[in-house]
Formats: C-alpha cells, sequence, structure tokens
C-alpha cells in the first residue's frame, strides 16, 4: 500500500489511521510518533490536498482504527453486488474509498479503490493487501460501475460489529458537525455518508419529495447534454417510477414481472415472474396477471413490492429477486395496492385501495381505506389503521376513502406519517337524503360537508401517530364527493346525489419547511385532482394557504405526485375534460394540459407551462437540481425538461411511447420507462403501448 504521509513522519502507520470529523468532511489523519495528530487538508471536495497539524478546535478525533488491513475493521454495506462481492469502505491512502471482498473466497482478499490524485477517488481498485499497481479488474463489473460505486461508509473503532451500528453512542457535538452531505457521526461506532442520490421509493425519501438532492450533474446548464445510454426492453407498459440504489435500478412493468438491472449498462441482473414468485392470480379487472403498478420500495437488503390485485405486500432480496415474505392487508378480492410503501426505521408504511368502485350499483360496495405498518423483517401486520368508520362489511354503509396514490411521508421527529384520501364510493342513506335536501349543492372546498359525519375522511389529508397508528389529525378538503363508475353513464338515477366533485388527493402530501409571517413553519403540501393545491400545519392540520392551480378533472388536477426542492411546489395539472384555462400568471390559455409552480411560501403561481405536444399531463413531475422534469401521454413519449425558476424547457426526448410514469435520478442520468396501454388508457385512443425502460445520461 502507498504511504502517504505528512511532514516529519517515516511512513504512514496504518494501525494508527483516524478518521477526521469537522472542517468540511471526514479526512484521513495519523500520529507521527511525537504526540502530534496530523490530519488532510480538505481541497476543492477531493480528499487528496496538503497535511496540515490538526487541532482539537477545527474538529473532534474520533478514535484509532487498529488492525485496518483486517476484514473485520470494514463497514460492510447492504448485500453483495454483481460478480459476487459485498461492499465496504476503508479509511485511509488519502481518504475513504469503496471497497470489496469477494464472497466466498478462501483467501478473503478485500479490495480498494486506488486514489488517483487528479480525479478524486477514481482509479482502478487494487488489493488491499498489495503493493499500488499490482491491479486486479473486477469480473463483471464495468468501468462506470467501479468509478460510480462510492458509497461512503466509514466504521469508527474496531468494537463495531460490521453490518450495524449500537444506539448507545455519543453523537459529535454541535460544534464540530460542520460535515458535508449531511453525514451522521456518532463517537466510536459508525459513520454514514450516502454521497450520490438514491431514490427509494415512488416519492424518493421520506418526505415523498420527488427531488434528487445528491444529483448534481443535471442541472439547467447541463441537462441538454442528456442522452440515451441504455434501452431495457421488458416487453411491455412501464408506469412506475424507477427505484434506485448502489448502481442498481429496479421496476415493475405490466407483464406482470420485477426486474433488477444494471444502472449503468442496463444489463438485467434477475427477473421474477410475479405470478409464479407469490403464486397469486390477478383480479383480472385491468390485466389478467398478477402486477405491480408501483415502484418498489428500498429497504435494506430487501425489495418491498406492493401488488396491484389482490391486495398483497411482499418482500424480495435486492439481489437475486427471491421471495422473503407476503402479506395481505385486505381480503375483498377488488382490493388493490397502488400505493408505493415507505419504509422507515423498522416499519414499512402502505395504504390500501380498491376496485370495488368498477361494479355495478346493486353489487357497491364495502371496502375501507387503511394505512398499514408492517414489520420489514418479518412482513407482520403491525397496526392498520381505516379511513372511515365500520360498516359491517355490509352494503350502504360508508365504503371507500381509499388510499391510492403516491407513497407515505415520514416526519420522524414528530414521530407522525402522512397520507392522502380519495373520494367515497358509497353512504349512508341518511346522509344521501340530507345531500338531496341541500339541493345538491356544496360546501366551499376548505369547509367540510355538513351532511358528512364524524370520522369519515374522505378526500382528507391525514396524519398517523408512527407506533401506534393512532389518527393524529385528519383534514378533509374539496367538499361533498361520492362516486362509482356508474356515474360516468349520464342521468344514470343509480349515481348518488350531489355535486360529486372530483377531489381525491391521487397523492401523498410532500413535507416541507417554509417562511411564513417571518417565522419558519413546517407544512405539509399536496394537490388535488380537484386543482386545489393545499399547504397544511404539520402540527395540527391547520390550513396555511390553498390555491387553485389548473381544472380539476376526472384525471386531474394534480394526479400521482407532486414535487418540491423547498423553495417551489411543481404539480401536473391533467386536464382530462379539456377545459381552456390561463396559464397564470401569464395571459395565456390552452385546453391541454399543464405543469405549474407555485411558491412554497405564498401558494402564489410563479409560472404554468402547457404540455408543448397539445396533450394532457398525467403522470407526477420530478425535480432535479433546478430542472423540472415530466413526461408526456402522446404517441411518440417525450420526455420534458424544464427550468424550476421559469418553465422554460431546456431539453426534450421522444420515447417512441406513452409516457405516463414519473422520473427518477442519479449517477447523472434520469430513468422512465414508457407505454401505457391500461387502466384510464381506454378513454385514450391515441395513447400507445410501450416496451421499456430508458437511461438518458450526461456524456
Amino acid at each position: 500500500m502507498a504511504t502517504d504521509s505528512p511532514p516529519g513522519t517515516p511512513g504512514t502507520d496504518i494501525s494508527d489511521i483516524i478518521p477526521w470529523i469537522g472542517g468540511g468532511g471526514v479526512r484521513r489523519s495519523v500520529g507521527d510518533g511525537g504526540g502530534r495528530r496530523w490530519r488532510r487538508q480538505q481541497q476543492n471536495q477531493c480528499r487528496t490536498a496538503s497535511w496540515v497539524q490538526g487541532k482539537q478546535k477545527q474538529g473532534r478525533w474520533l478514535g484509532t482504527v487498529s488492525g485496518l488491513r483486517r476484514q473485520r475493521n470494514f463497514a460492510r454495506l447492504v448485500g453483495m453486488v454483481q460478480g459476487g462481492f459485498e461492499e465496504y469502505v476503508v479509511v485511509g491512502g488519502g481518504g475513504r474509498r469503496a471497497a470489496r471482498r469477494r464472497i466466498g473466497a478462501e483467501n478473503r482478499t478485500g479490495y480498494h479503490r486506488g486514489q488517483n490524485r487528479a480525479d478524486c477517488g477514481s482509479g482502478l481498485f487494487q488489493p488491499f493487501r498489495r503493493p499500488r499497481g499490482d491491479c486486479k479488474r473486477w469480473n463483471g463489473i464495468t468501468e462506470d460501475q467501479r468509478r460510480w460505486l462510492e458509497v461512503e461508509v466509514v466504521v469508527v473503532g474496531v468494537s463495531a460489529a460490521r453490518s450495524s451500528c449500537t444506539t448507545s453512542a455519543t453523537p459529535i457535538p454541535a460544534e464540530n458537525r460542520r460535515i458535508t452531505h449531511g453525514i451522521l457521526a456518532v463517537v466510536s461506532i459508525c459513520l454514514l455518508n450516502i454521497a450520490v442520490a438514491e431514490w427509494l421509493n415512488h416519492g424518493g425519501d421520506l418526505s415523498n419529495t420527488r427531488s434528487a438532492r445528491e444529483e448534481m450533474l443535471i442541472s439547467p446548464l447541463t441537462v441538454r447534454g442528456l442522452q440515451l445510454r441504455w434501452k431495457f426492453i421488458a416487453g411491455k407498459d412501464i408506469s412506475a417510477t424507477p427505484a434506485i440504489a448502489n448502481g442498481f435500478v429496479y421496476f415493475p412493468s405490466w407483464n406482470g414481472y420485477l426486474y433488477a438491472v444494471n444502472a449503468f449498462s442496463g444489463d438485467l441482473i434477475w427477473q421474477q415472474n410475479l405470478s409464479e414468485l407469490t403464486g397469486l392470480r390477478g383480479t383480472g379487472v385491468t390485466v389478467n396477471v398478477t402486477v405491480s403498478r408501483s415502484t418498489p420500495t428500498i429497504a435494506g437488503p430487501l425489495l418491498i413490492v406492493s401488488i396491484y390485485g389482490p391486495a398483497v405486500v411482499i418482500a424480495v432480496s435486492r439481489f437475486d429477486g427471491r421471495l422473503t415474505w407476503l402479506t395481505r392487508l385486505d381480503p375483498r378480492p377488488l382490493a388493490v395496492i397502488t400505493t408505493s410503501g415507505t419504509a422507515y426505521m423498522r416499519g414499512f408504511y402502505v395504504g390500501v385501495s380498491s376496485l370495488e368502485v368498477t361494479l355495478p350499483a346493486e353489487q357497491c360496495c364495502t371496502f375501507r381505506g387503511s394505512l398499514a405498518k408492517l414489520s420489514i423483517r418479518s412482513g407482520a401486520i403491525i397496526w392498520q389503521t381505516y379511513t372511515i368508520p365500520d360498516n359491517g362489511g355490509k352494503r350502504g354503509g360508508y365504503s371507500g376513502a381509499a388510499i391510492w396514490g403516491s407513497s407515505p411521508a415520514i416526519d420522524p421527529r414528530r414521530r407522525l406519517v402522512y397520507v392522502g384520501t380519495g373520494n367515497l364510493y358509497t353512504v349512508p342513506q341518511a346522509v344521501a337524503q340530507c345531500q338531496e335536501k341541500q339541493n345538491n349543492q356544496t360546501t366551499k372546498p376548505s369547509q367540510p360537508d355538513q351532511c358528512i359525519g364524524p370520522g369519515v375522511n374522505f378526500d382528507s389529508i391525514m396524519a398517523f401517530d408512527i407506533e401506534s397508528g393512532r389518527i393524529r389529525w385528519a383534514r378533509q378538503l374539496g367538499g361533498y364527493d361520492v362516486f362509482y363508475f356508474a356515474c360516468l353513464v349520464p342521468n344514470n338515477p343509480d349515481c348518488p346525489p350531489g355535486p360529486n366533485l372530483d377531489a381525491d388527493f391521487g397523492e401523498a402530501p410532500m413535507l416541507l419547511s417554509i417562511s411564513a409571517n417571518g417565522t419558519w413553519r413546517d407544512i405539509v403540501a399536496a394537490v388535488q385532482k380537484s386543482g386545489f393545491a393545499w399547504a397544511l400545519d404539520r402540527d395540527t392540520g391547520d390550513i396555511v394557504w390553498f390555491k387553485l392551480a389548473g381544472p380539476g378533472s376526472l384525471e386531474g388536477g394534480g394526479i400521482w405526485g407532486a414535487a418540491t426542492d423547498g423553495q417551489r411546489i411543481y404539480t401536473n395539472i391533467a386536464n382530462s375534460n379539456r377545459v381552456r384555462f390561463t396559464l397564470a400568471p401569464s395571459t395565456q390559455t390552452t385546453t391541454a394540459g399543464a405543469w405549474v409552480a407555485l411558491d412554497a411560501n405564498t401558494g402564489n403561481i410563479l409560472w404554468s407551462t402547457a404540455n408543448p405536444s397539445n396533450e394532457i399531463a398525467s403522470g407526477p413531475v420530478s425535480v432535479v437540481n433546478g430542472v423540472v422534469f415530466a413526461g408526456s401521454p402522446a404517441p411518440n413519449g417525450p420526455l420534458y425538461a424544464m427550468e424550476a425558476m421559469t418553465g422554460k424547457i431546456l431539453w426534450s426526448y421522444n420515447t417512441g411511447a406513452t409516457v405516463y410514469g414519473g422520473v427518477s435520478a442519479s449517477y447523472g442520468c434520469v430513468y422512465l420507462g414508457s407505454g401505457y396501454s391500461v387502466s384510464t388508457a381506454a378513454f385514450h385512443p391515441t395513447w400507445t403501448p410501450g416496451t421499456s425502460l430508458y437511461a438518458l445520461c450526461l456524456g
């Protein structure tokens, strides 16, 4: 191993290498044998700058990593990677480096990345126990993958287990927390720094922001350089936002398969037929096979997948797709799961929906929406809380209020999980009569309808206690909304009375903090199918602001997922009714769908951009470092990149088939699927089926 030493030292003493916390990051430090400590000067985010003598006031020493060459002092990342290697990171030799150990090898040789002074850690990987220059290549690992698999994990102290961290560690003092990329540090136990963007579920993160905050390569200045790197052909529509972690991309297809592919080459890692894997039979309403239509959720070594029908959640190994557990959340034959769940600590949170809304009037409905918390380890149901009162499984009561869009948002400090709910399918006869007496009038969208009783949380934003599942608060918004498919027939006497405005929350709220009246305020924000955007206080559910962003319709308004970068809220306005509306704040109008940006502090509309393909705008939006991405369901399947500040279209790419899903981003790439010929596509004969997932990358 190379000897890269501070001044006056005979050479780097491997047994005396100490990570340095503070002053811009984690750096290698050594002792010189004379009682002095030296740390490496941080320069331009490269860990190869000159040595300076360490001082306590600039940072904090975190103990000695002795016996660094021994495998037990590596930090194990989740599972293994392609080619049969486990992931580790080495401390020392100029900084932190990605490292691997071949699974099952007799000599258990570890490999680390040779530091390249010109390019901050982009050198070849070398055998850890052999001199610099005696390099070995990893079988099956591409150059791009070697370059990018630099997820940084540093173990500080030899007493820590390779794959776990104790909870009794002392946090780093506040004055020493100047750590880049939000590193969480604990003395003598472990330190984690996820240096590349990961997209862990539909919303991308715990706050459901659909924002790739760590992706810094893509920007308004570079986005025009995106080009096709690879295309993976699955054979049928792909409408879920892909999940991304550790160099892998995970996604389902409407052909009934679940896939894991190499993020850099598009090579297939594994695939699983969901019908064969689970032994389940699909509902037969939308497709005749068992499918998932939502983003898989990454939970450590597991991939947790929602089944579209029956209402089942499964967990598979991220590394080979083998089934770990299967849990059914609702026994009704038409119950489904359309949400992508959210994993936090030991729990997995997911909403339940239903296709009972498609039944004839005489058969509809008994379903009740619910939010469930499952054990990530076993799949056991920890709690399940319903959105409306019990109807005893009999028709004629309240039914509906499904949780069907996006992924739950979690506030770790408040210990709350937030979701949005949909419309009612049916109501008790007394409620219907009350609505008729009102001459089918509705209240203001900010006030609950007076005919509805307590605890009926349809078209609502809800906050649940993480530990107990108790409803902390619920805010019903949008007025009276009772609907099932019989209402699609004009003047159908079976349709429930009332205005029945379509005000579903087809997405979970996002968590962000805003400046309100000179003080910071934590809010949840979401956009309804009615076109209204709402910001509520995170503690109480009180309305902070609301704004009509565009017209509502059967397919939205806002649907499937807004995005935020903390300054602005970005949403689609589907406008499937083709209503002419004004693209505020301009005076231009359109009958197409559009994308709208609102000021997160006030709700004021900052810009509106009509879909250039003159189609509706039905898919979720994503924001990446000043660029908003959105797809169009037009037959040629364009993807658009808009400047986040102005809405100006900077770049586009035609996938060749309708784009109904959303974009995820990492490694200087955006990933998306194409094709949509199921479900609401029946109302759009020009929409086209597709087959593929695309990686559009810089350089």
